[in-house]
């Protein structure tokens, strides 16, 4: 027996089959959307990244400079101003990404 295919039956099938379309469409966008909301994140997290690694930098070379002008007005420098001219080359090395920051060197307080 032959199906047949100017009935309600044929009309079903194929909505059912267009209604498949749009939906594999929409889950490819909502795809598409994902990975380019991926990528963005991606670059915001480099761009932060860059961004610390320019703070640390800076803090570092205010520290030197800090430092340096110490020593220059004869101000002795001891005990933790030694320290924190060490903190400021390790600083500038990991900035630089010459070396690891070891954990126990911390970014000082007095950042501004």
């Amino acid at each position: 027996m032959a199906a047949d295919l100017t009935g309600p039956g044929l009309w079903f099938w194929l909505m059912l089959v267009g209604v498949g379309f749009l939906f594999i469409q929409e889950m490819l966008a909502v795809i598409a959307c994902q990975r380019r909301d991926a990528v963005r994140l991606h670059q915001l997290r480099v761009e932060t990244h860059k961004m610390r690694l320019r703070v640390k930098r800076e803090l570092a070379l205010n520290e030197l400079y800090e430092q340096q002008q110490r020593e220059e007005s004869g101000i002795p420098v001891i005990g933790a101003a030694e320290d924190m001219g060490q903190n400021a080359e390790a600083l500038l090395a990991h900035a630089e990404g010459l070396v690891d920051l070891p954990d126990d060197i911390a970014v000082p307080a007095k950042a501004a």
